[in-house]
């Protein structure tokens, strides 16, 4: 951040349209804004696999 950018850290599920979405969303950010993007990959099924979810959630992840 010497010059003055920040650095936002963006972990997302790529299999996540929401995500995507703001994914988008944050590389329009970096064009008015002294901000750079830092994605990361992470999985939404991988991080939930022990979790309590329902039937029709799992569904989704996978």
């Amino acid at each position: 951040m010497a010059d003055g950018r920040a650095t936002a850290d963006f972990w997302f599920d790529p299999l996540c349209p929401w995500a995507w979405i703001a994914s988008r969303w944050m590389k329009e950010v970096e064009t008015v804004r002294q901000v750079d993007t830092s994605f990361h990959l992470m999985s939404l099924a991988y991080l939930n696999q022990d979790n309590d979810v329902s039937d029709d959630y799992r569904e989704m992840m996978n």
